[in-house]
């Protein structure tokens, strides 16, 4: 079964994990909704400082907000959404654009050279408000696709009982809460929402990234994959 993902590593992990369901045909990741709905920001002319092909990319993508169009001219049917990159929060910058807050932004050394103001910090209600206006906007994109959203908690434990460090210097039920209204602003606007059991969203030393509150155990990823291809 082919899909296309527009999220975060969790989303792109199901089809890693879970490749005797899943091929991918496309993947955007590390740009908000905000960011993709909202207009376009001129890239700058010095070159950037990133090695990464990938990385370089993704900056990009975010900068002239190509995600969601991106994902939509996929030409599979089934598009796996999450909204984990959203944490990130996002800058607003003087031509009226949004840009998401990556480390590779960062490390490009372009956001000196965009003229912005301060970060709108996720889980504020300027976030969220910005987030609420978005979402009606990726319906509508998404409207003649199979877009599920995936949700689930970030993960406090380890499958071995180990506490997982916080994101951000906050921990799992800060994140799980303030998320909270996000999905439920999904919701409203009729995107399918998949919502993985709490008992799965567990991290493991086990995963390719190490432990964190969103890299999770494989039955996770296998949970999705198989719910996945049974919705289609």
């Amino acid at each position: 079964m082919k899909v296309s993902v527009y999220g975060s590593c969790v989303a792109r992990d199901v089809v890693r994990v879970a490749e005797e369901y899943l091929e991918l045909e496309r993947y955007y990741a590390r740009s908000s909704w905000i960011s993709a709905t909202t207009k376009p920001v001129d890239l700058p002319k010095q070159k950037s400082k990133l090695d990464s092909a990938f990385q370089q990319r993704m900056v990009e993508y975010d900068l002239q907000s190509r995600a969601l169009s991106g994902v939509k001219a996929s030409e599979c049917q089934t598009i796996m959404l999450d909204l984990v990159d959203e944490r990130l929060g996002v800058y607003p910058t003087n031509s009226g654009g949004y840009v998401t807050w990556l480390n590779e932004l960062n490390h490009s050394g372009w956001l000196p050279v965009i003229p912005h103001g301060k970060l709108i910090e996720f889980g504020s209600d300027a976030h969220f408000e910005l987030f609420a206006g978005a979402v009606p906007r990726v319906a509508d994109a998404l409207a003649d696709k199979h877009a599920v959203l995936l949700k689930f908690d970030f993960a406090a434990k380890t499958l071995g009982g180990e506490d997982v460090p916080e994101t951000n210097g906050r921990p799992a039920k800060w994140w799980n809460e303030a998320y909270s209204r996000y999905y439920d602003a999904v919701s409203a606007a009729g995107i399918e929402i998949m919502e993985v059991p709490a008992e799965l969203c567990l991290s493991t030393k086990e995963h390719r990234w190490g432990i964190a509150q969103y890299h999770y155990q494989d039955d996770f990823y296998f949970w999705v994959a198989e719910n996945l291809k049974a919705r289609k």
